[in-house]
């Protein structure tokens, strides 16, 4: 990394000489965030149409719309042809379907798990078993959640655990620890709040999206047939029906997102470039700019093209990535700094626009792909009075959904939602007594059985 990069980011993280260091700064960001996009879309490009040219996802007619934005944007970016604002437009336009798409998709994979964890706790109906020792299953378990001495770990480990766990507490326990863990959320910010009921909302299968009931007709119907189901009187024809129905489209699921992955994350960099002013081009940037109009002829040919054509480019471009996203990770180090910190010294610079812009293209090279643009995070400071409205409205939605399911799909969601939320134990005595209770309360013995298997296989892995 270059010493230059060090310095400007200590001097801004310091204030020093801000008058000369932000323009520099800004300056140097967006050309790091330039590179990294092109060669980024390239490299993604490259992937797509490997798989477009293979036919190798059954979902390819999703995104032949999206396919002719990618071209027109290599076209306008890379050979001048076409109107940067239009272009624009049309690569926000295409993010926000696909967004829709892939919100509806989530929650169609969170209905589907509920269904899932209830057909795995009835699979032991249906085969022989030996009942496992309690006491040293138990004592495995807590061995496993404490094994690592960071909290962080320890605190997944449990919540992972208490997803699998069988779930035999009340609906009134179950709904007061629901309360207790927002009220933890006193005094932070509204944007934090919001974010963990969504969670909470999605894991409990309440989140229905706009546009589930125009996209992936395939997935609501299945999702309608397993909620007809009657798992108390389940047949084995019936459960290895459902089984089947349920890996089917697990794995339609993870084609259709995978190719929305890719598809969003090249449309993700076009956006960051076409945001981008002139840029001095290096060898790399020069090298992916090649391979991207040569796959998008390709992409309009008739015929294949052979991978010899993008071989020499793709070479240059190997590894180039890692060493521009340390210097992308120190110069993004201080970039919220100089809006927080520094916004009146951004002002003077005249660089208050150039900043907003930035702040834009972090969003859009961040591991979100799927973060809105547009939506600012509320710093408002959420209140006691707030929380009590909010726990109140979704245990009120939660109790409307427990009376139209049977017990065996309320204790799955209610195991998804305690998955989700911060660890309510204060000891390892708490967390050890709450294993063994879950365990003993249980008399279905295939359920018990089941969850203990799928533990076994977690603290395998």
């Amino acid at each position: 990394m270059a010493e230059s990069i060090k310095k400007l980011v200590k001097n801004i993280n310091h204030g020093k000489d801000l008058n000369n260091c932000l323009p520099v700064y800004f300056q140097t960001l967006e050309n790091k965030y330039y590179q990294n996009a092109c060669i980024h879309s390239a490299l993604e490009y490259y992937t797509l149409y490997e798989i477009v040219k293979e036919e190798e996802n059954n979902y390819l007619e999703e995104i032949r719309d999206v396919l002719e934005v990618l071209q027109d944007a290599v076209k306008v970016l890379f050979l001048g042809k076409g109107n940067r604002e239009e272009l624009l437009k049309k690569l926000e336009e295409n993010r926000n379907t696909i967004m829709q798409k892939m919100d509806v998709l989530t929650a169609y994979t969170d209905v589907i798990q509920i269904y899932e964890y209830v057909l795995n706790r009835v699979e032991y109906r249906f085969k022989e078993y030996r009942p496992a020792d309690e006491e040293i299953f138990s004592n495995k378990v807590i061995q496993y959640i404490f094994q690592m001495k960071d909290n962080t770990v320890i605190n997944e480990n449990i919540k992972e655990v208490i997803g699998q766990l069988p779930v035999r507490m009340t609906k009134g326990k179950f709904f007061q620890l629901l309360k207790n863990s927002l009220t933890l959320y006193n005094g932070s910010d509204r944007a934090s709040v919001e974010t963990y009921l969504y969670m909470l909302r999605t894991a409990s299968s309440l989140y229905h999206p706009t546009g589930m009931e125009q996209y992936f007709k395939e997935f609501s119907v299945l999702v309608e047939e397993l909620r007809q189901a009657d798992y108390k009187e389940l047949t084995k024809e019936e459960f290895l029906k459902f089984t089947e129905k349920i890996e089917q489209a697990a794995d339609k699921l993870f084609e259709v997102t995978d190719l929305f992955v890719l598809v969003q994350s090249v449309l993700n960099c076009f956006y960051v470039i076409a945001l981008c002013e002139e840029q001095e081009n290096s060898y790399e940037t020069e090298e992916a700019k090649k391979l991207l109009i040569h796959l998008k002829e390709a992409f309009e040919s008739d015929e294949e093209s052979e991978s010899e054509v993008f071989e020499d480019s793709l070479i240059a471009l190997e590894g180039v990535q890692e060493v521009l996203g340390e210097e992308i990770i120190t110069l993004e180090a201080v970039l919220f700094q100089t809006q927080n910190d520094w916004s009146q010294e951004v002002a003077g610079c005249g660089m208050k626009d150039k900043q907003n812009v930035l702040i834009q293209m972090e969003k859009l090279l961040s591991s979100s792909l799927f973060i809105e643009l547009s939506e600012e995070d509320s710093n408002e400071a959420v209140t006691e009075a707030f929380l009590e409205k909010e726990a109140e409205t979704l245990i009120g939605e939660l109790k409307e959904l427990f009376e139209h399911n049977s017990m065996a799909v309320n204790r799955a969601i209610m195991a998804a939602v305690l998955n989700k939320m911060p660890v309510f134990f204060e000891s390892s005595e708490e967390v050890m007594e709450y294993i063994k209770n879950s365990l003993d309360s249980c008399r279905d013995m295939e359920e018990k059985q089941a969850a203990m298997e799928i533990l076994e296989t977690i603290m395998s892995e």
